[in-house]
């Protein structure tokens, strides 16, 4: 399951040489005040 936490709220941030993947999900148990409350789902570059 250490994969599903990166898995939503990540970006890839492009560097020379290396890419950096940003990801700031938290869960509930993380930070009550500032849950998950919203997702993108990306399909054949149509945003839903």
């Amino acid at each position: 399951m250490h994969q599903y936490k990166h898995f939503f709220n990540t970006c890839r941030i492009p560097h020379k040489g290396c890419d950096e993947l940003m990801s700031v999900f938290r869960t509930v148990s993380e930070d009550p005040r500032r849950p998950p409350t919203h997702v993108v789902v990306m399909r054949n570059g149509h945003m839903f």
